[in-house]
């Protein structure tokens, strides 16, 4: 997230809203923390953790630090959308995890971010798999890989400038052209090392790919593409019910 400093350029909507995005990755912040994320002056982020903890957008812990408040649990389990598309899409992923023996991932990609919305365990413990809620990278996983695949140019060099680690760009912009040519996306070492990882898109929006169907295997899994068939028409159903149900 980008300091918060610069003469007034951000509104205090945009600053409170940047405080809670820190808590997309982390349990909790404290408010040295949030004061090194957004470069606020330490009493200016202590009056905005303060009115957010009286508003109920966040708890403060016993520690000094600070979580999402129930409120803030209570409007995302209200959103309409995200339990009509999560409860669609729930028996397409449960059905492909046992299948395939394999953890899955449905993420979706929004203003400039890629979100897992719906996730299934498989049969291998050894998998790191990230959370509904959870960012996916755009620039270091297959999935990112899809939905980068389906940008401009300029938007791909906008979000490669923006990484907190700079990526490689000719490696990058060579992954994405197999990827074009391929339909679908390959990454070893995700986000551990050999872990592997096989995304196809879902579905294309108004700016490229919006949704992306990952699955992942163990450190060891060999020939991930023989899924491949499975994977592509698990995402076609997906991308059906999905549109029957912003339609409904």
């Amino acid at each position: 997230m980008p300091a918060m400093t610069g003469k007034g350029k951000l509104s205090v909507t945009a600053r409170a809203f940047g405080i809670l995005d820190l808590l997309r990755d982390s349990i909790s912040i404290t408010l040295s923390g949030v004061v090194a994320a957004t470069e606020l002056p330490p009493a200016t982020a202590h009056r905005y953790l303060a009115e957010l903890v009286e508003l109920g957008a966040l708890e403060r812990l016993s520690n000094g630090g600070y979580r999402l408040g129930f409120r803030m649990w209570e409007l995302g389990a209200a959103t309409d959308w995200s339990r009509r598309v999560r409860t669609a899409v729930a028996p397409y992923i449960e059905a492909l995890s046992m299948e395939t023996g394999h953890a899955m991932v449905l993420s979706k990609f929004d203003n400039g971010r890629l979100v897992c919305i719906e996730r299934r365990w498989g049969r291998e413990p050894r998998i790191y798999i990230v959370h509904s809620g959870q960012e996916v990278p755009l620039l270091d996983t297959s999935a990112g890989w899809v939905v980068l695949a389906s940008q401009s140019p300029e938007a791909v060099h906008t979000y490669m400038d923006g990484a907190a680690v700079p990526s490689r760009e000719d490696g990058l912009l060579t992954k994405l052209d197999k990827v074009r040519r391929n339909g679908f996306a390959v990454a070893r070492g995700e986000p551990i090392p050999s872990q592997l990882s096989l995304s196809v898109p879902v579905s294309n929006g108004a700016q490229g790919t919006d949704y992306v169907l990952t699955l992942l295997a163990a450190p060891g899994s060999n020939q991930l593409d023989r899924y491949l068939p499975k994977l592509t028409g698990f995402a076609r159903d997906i991308e059906l019910r999905i549109r029957q149900t912003d339609r409904a």
